[in-house]
């Protein structure tokens, strides 16, 4: 009996509209800003957006707050959105398959279950987000440049970032898009909020810096760490960096991202590509300048790199020591004080009072870190977990960090799975606790404590129940006493 053939679920199209912009039934084709890939009939796109559009409005007859957003088919899954108030993003993915002979004939099975509806969601919504963090949103650019406008900004931009999206690795981290915090000791923290209160006072323009050492983030001056998601998310994804994108500079070596420590999926690296913290780099090889910025500061007309935070105009300043330590400097450009940051003069000033100061800062970072492992290294190699609270997005998982904690996709799919679960009941419904045993004898353990959720994995087969509740007990007095009850 030959063996099962995989592959992977697969985009089909990505479609935006506004049904305003069409009234009428014959100009159907105009309320289409995106269709992507472009090369679809026209009438396969007015049929397709069509669907969409009455699948809403029939919707919205029994439920006006919440419209369809997900319909299942037995190839396919597609997920809507209503990116903007008008504006509906519809995705198309056809499953992942097996195949293999039987008798001769081909057969194939679908497998629905490996993609979960709030990953799909998660998807939409970062690809709205990270269009709004470098645009200003859909209607802002409709109404500032023009409809036209739009529609080539939109096919620019996501011929690009669709190709970011493996659609067979996306997974429970994806879907949380977290924001992984660095362990400071007190007195780091002390030294590292003194440093930003001089630089904000020698440099009255960066009002809300934002500090990482390498992925982690140490100081967040932003307003809310909502506001900070989509730009973390942005710059510590892998693939920015290596493919022009009009915002970062060609800075690195040719491949590198600009941060190249973050994980983008549970299952290990295809590529290879993430590097961890522990790993180094010949001093020769490190890169200390600006990210986003001039790369001539000689100049008295520097260009500025704008982007959008909070619907408001900010312009982009993003300072890299030593390829550990990241400044992010968000203006507001309707400041009096951003005439400043034309001038090549300020940014020479800037690097001046960074590089010093950084270099003070960076071991004191590595010491935190490294103490931090200690302490949390027996719990890294021999416990499989992951923990997320959604209030400030922070996130902290053992998987794939080590070769004891790697895990199979079938596990990953049930994590998937229950997360779905935890999300789709609320109120008298919720539900607080998980506890399964899967196909492979490993059991696995969901908790839920208001904004924050654990899972721990145990692939022990010798395992019984009451041995799964004393190890998770054990586990979370430890190390999650604090947090979570």
């Amino acid at each position: 009996m030959a063996d099962w053939k995989n592959e992977p679920p697969s985009l089909v199209y990505l479609a935006i509209f506004n049904p305003s912009l069409a009234p009428k039934d014959e100009t159907a084709l105009e309320q289409i800003c995106l269709f992507h890939p472009n090369t679809t009939p026209q009438n396969e796109k007015a049929r397709q957006v069509g669907l969409a559009q009455a699948l809403v409005n029939f919707t919205s007859t029994f439920s006006p707050n919440t419209p369809c957003e997900t319909v299942h088919t037995r190839k396919h899954r597609v997920v809507l959105l209503e990116a903007e108030k008008g504006y509906w993003m519809v995705m198309k993915v056809r499953l992942g398959t097996r195949t293999r002979l039987r008798d001769g004939k081909k057969v194939t099975e679908f497998l629905g279950s490996d993609i979960k509806d709030s990953i799909l969601k998660a998807v939409l919504r970062r690809c709205a987000n990270t269009f709004k963090l470098f645009h200003g949103g859909l209607d802002y650019v409709r109404q500032k440049r023009s409809l036209s406008a739009l529609r080539n900004l939109l096919e620019e931009f996501y011929i690009s970032y669709l190709q970011r999206i493996d659609f067979g690795s996306l997974d429970l981290l994806y879907a949380l898009n977290g924001i992984n915090f660095a362990s400071l000791s007190k007195t780091a923290y002390t030294d590292i909020a003194s440093f930003i209160h001089t630089l904000s006072a020698t440099f009255p323009e960066l009002k809300t810096p934002v500090f990482l050492w390498h992925d982690q983030l140490v100081w967040n001056g932003l307003q809310s760490f909502e506001e900070l998601q989509t730009l973390y998310s942005y710059l510590t994804d892998p693939a920015t960096g290596r493919v022009y994108d009009g915002l970062v500079n060609q800075v690195k070596r040719k491949g590198e991202p600009i941060i190249a420590t973050r994980r983008p999926s549970l299952q290990p690296s295809k590529s290879g590509r993430t590097r961890s913290i522990a790993s180094k780099l010949r001093p020769n090889q490190r890169f200390s300048g600006y990210l986003i910025g001039p790369t001539d500061t000689t100049s008295d007309d520097v260009n500025l790199h704008k982007t959008f935070i909070d619907d408001k105009e900010h312009v982009l300043i993003v300072y890299q020591y030593d390829d550990e330590c990241t400044l992010v400097f968000p203006v507001l450009h309707s400041e009096p004080s951003g005439g400043n940051l034309r001038s090549g003069s300020f940014y020479t000033r800037l690097a001046a009072f960074l590089q010093p100061n950084l270099k003070v800062l960076v071991p004191l970072l590595t010491e935190g870190w490294a103490k931090a492992r200690n302490l949390s290294e027996f719990a890294d190699q021999h416990f499989r977990y992951l923990y997320y609270n959604s209030m400030n997005l922070a996130f902290k998982t053992s998987i794939g960090m080590y070769k004891s904690t790697v895990l199979k996709s079938d596990l990953v799919q049930c994590l998937n799975q229950m997360h779905e679960d935890f999300a789709s009941a609320s109120g008298p419904d919720a539900v607080n606790e998980i506890c399964m045993k899967t196909s492979s004898e490993a059991w696995i353990v969901g908790r839920r404590s208001g904004d924050r959720e654990l899972y721990l994995i145990f692939p022990k087969s010798d395992m019984g129940l009451v041995d799964v509740d004393d190890e998770v007990s054990k586990f979370t007095m430890a190390y999650f006493s604090d947090i979570l009850q």
